[in-house]
């Protein structure tokens, strides 16, 4: 598939990625794979029927860390392929171990250039809230990240949200979210993204405990000094 000057400049594809078909598939095949260095996964969509796949767990390592900058898209071809045509991707579902959290599959989703897709977007937070620097305000985060469907191209990085200003009892909403107007986020605008709560009587008691067992300790860490003991029996003689 070729991509515009435009296309390029923007970076809309983060990188191009080869990966082999699966000649066996099912549980054992897989196991085996795995022990080799190599995630099963699949790839589909409207252009490509469902075709069992592998790839190396160098280059899965090296997705990752371009979907945690942002990059949604990548180009994939298959070797082998005689079409030898490759395919605009992105990940649909990664399958994990329920203990060990290794990937145990990977499904890759086709897409369209010309079509909206679907894509979960990391939320950045910007600066430190007032109200936990200065009011000893506790930060809940309800939300890291929210849905959003538009076009592959006008997919965000990320979504920056400014907490400076927040004191205790302020809350960010989805609404406060400002995205293009190619961009529409999926989820309701007033769930809540991040709150600053008031720290509970047990956080006090338990700071006022911390401070209390400090100033004991360095009381019983002062150092004695011999000359006020001598001043103290010349008083009591």
């Amino acid at each position: 598939m070729k991509y515009s000057k435009e296309e390029c400049k923007k970076g809309l594809v983060s990188m191009k990625i080869k990966v082999s078909k699966r000649k066996k598939v099912g549980t054992g095949p897989s196991r085996r794979q795995r022990l080799k260095g190599e995630i099963p996964g699949v790839v589909y969509g409207s252009d490509i029927e469902a075709t069992p796949i592998k790839i190396d767990l160098a280059q899965w390592k090296e997705i990752i860390k371009a979907q945690e900058s942002g990059k949604k898209l990548m180009e994939l071809s298959i070797k082998g392929d005689r079409k030898k045509k490759s395919y605009t991707i992105m990940i649909k579902e990664v399958q994990r171990h329920p203990i060990t959290r290794d990937v145990l599959n990977v499904d890759f989703h086709s897409i369209s250039l010309k079509e909206k897709v679907r894509a979960s977007i990391p939320i950045v937070f910007v600066g430190e809230s007032i109200g936990v620097k200065e009011e000893g305000g506790i930060l809940e985060h309800h939300l890291r990240e929210v849905d959003v469907e538009c076009l592959p191209k006008d997919i965000p990085e990320h979504f920056d949200l400014n907490i400076d200003n927040l004191e205790i009892g302020d809350v960010l909403r989805v609404s406060d979210i400002k995205p293009e107007e190619e961009i529409e986020i999926l989820l309701d605008p007033n769930d809540v993204i991040l709150s600053i709560a008031v720290p509970s009587i047990e956080e006090i008691e338990e700071e006022v405990v911390e401070e209390e067992e400090e100033i004991i300790g360095a009381e019983k860490e002062k150092p004695e000094v011999i000359g006020e003991e001598k001043e103290e029996e010349k008083k009591e003689e």
